[in-house]
């Protein structure tokens, strides 16, 4: 994911400061490498792509970290996270 930065004579924005495309990709899978922070399971409730992550703030041994396993349980987004 990380190293797809655009070539160095790419430019950030367009004539209208809007990031070209290139830049918004790289930076949506940045965005995506972050670990989403909570209070409880996210089961349920936090959408999320194959892969994001989860940490329960409130978690405790063995109940703390998430992984979004499948991309949607019967069209629910926000299902499809487990325990890691």
């Amino acid at each position: 994911m990380l190293n797809n930065l655009p070539p160095f004579n790419t430019p950030v924005v367009d004539k209208e400061d809007v990031f070209t495309a290139p830049y918004r990709t790289y930076f949506n899978n940045l965005y995506l490498l972050e670990i989403i922070q909570g209070n409880g399971s996210p089961e349920g409730v936090i959408e999320g792509i194959i892969g994001q992550e989860y940490l329960d703030l409130d978690g405790t041994t063995g109940s703390i970290k998430y992984i979004k396993r499948d991309s949607n349980v019967g069209g629910d987004i926000t299902q499809g996270w487990i325990l890691i």
